[in-house]
C-alpha cells in the first residue's frame, strides 16, 4: 500500500466499521420488538401465548435474513473498494437510512391486524433498502472505486442478494391495494425459493465462463 492508498484505506475501514455497528443495533432492536408469552398461569396458556405471536416470530426471522443478506452484500463489495469519495459516504448513508427503519416497518407490520397500511409500508422500507444498495454499487462501479482485480461473480452475488428482495418488495405493492394485505404479506414467501434458484443460476453460470476461459481462477 502506498502512502497516499493509507489514508483512504484508513477511511474506509471507519466507514465499514460504522455500518457493521449500524446493522448490528439494527438487528438488536428488531429482536427487542418480540413478543413474550402472556398469562402465564399455567404450561398450556403459555404455549397458547407463543402459538399466537407465531407471526411476529416469522416476521423477525424474515427481517432478520434480508438484514444479514443486505450486510453480506455490503461486506464483499466493501472489500473490493479502494477509494473513497463523497457519493461514496451519501450513497452509503442512505442505505443505512433504510436498514434503520426496518425495525420501526416491522413492529408496524406486527401492529397492523392484516390492514393495508402494515405490509404496504414494510415492503416500502424493504424495498427501498434494496433500490439504495443497488445505487450504491452503480455509484461506486460509475466512479471507478472498485479493485482492477474485482470478479465478476462477486458483482452478480451483490445484484442478487439486494435485488431480488428490491424487486419482489416493490411488487408485492399494489397486491395490498388490488387484492388483500395478507396475499401481498404472503407473497414475500416466494422470496424462500427465488433466491437458491438464483443462487444456482448464477453458480452455473460461473462455472461456464471459467470453463470458457472468460474469468480467471
Amino acid at each position: 500500500m502506498t502512502d497516499a492508498e493509507a489514508p483512504d484505506r484508513k477511511e474506509l475501514d471507519r466507514l465499514v466499521f460504522f455500518s457493521d455497528a449500524v446493522i448490528a443495533i439494527a438487528i438488536t432492536l428488531l429482536a427487542l420488538e418480540l413478543p413474550v408469552p402472556e398469562h402465564l398461569t399455567s404450561d398450556a396458556a403459555a404455549w397458547h401465548s407463543l402459538a399466537d405471536s407465531g407471526g411476529a416470530y416469522l416476521m423477525f426471522l424474515i427481517s432478520f435474513l434480508i438484514i444479514g443478506g443486505f450486510w453480506r452484500a455490503h461486506h464483499g463489495l466493501f472489500r473490493h473498494v479502494t477509494h473513497l469519495s463523497r457519493g461514496l459516504l451519501f450513497r452509503n448513508l442512505i442505505c443505512l437510512l433504510g436498514i434503520t427503519l426496518i425495525p420501526w416497518a416491522s413492529k408496524v407490520l406486527n401492529d397492523a391486524d392484516d390492514t393495508q397500511p402494515g405490509p404496504v409500508i414494510y415492503a416500502t422500507v424493504l424495498g427501498g433498502v434494496g433500490w439504495a444498495f443497488l445505487l450504491l454499487l452503480n455509484g461506486v462501479a460509475r466512479d471507478k472505486l472498485l479493485a482492477d482485480d474485482t470478479p465478476p461473480r462477486m458483482l452478480r452475488e451483490f445484484r442478487q442478494r439486494v435485488g431480488l428482495p428490491a424487486l419482489v418488495f416493490t411488487l408485492s405493492i399494489p397486491l395490498a391495494f388490488l387484492v388483500s394485505a395478507k396475499v401481498c404479506s404472503l407473497s414475500w414467501i416466494s422470496l424462500a425459493v427465488l433466491m437458491p434458484v438464483a443462487a444456482q443460476l448464477g453458480r452455473r453460470h460461473d462455472r461456464r465462463r471459467a470453463a470458457s476461459g472468460l474469468e480467471s481462477a
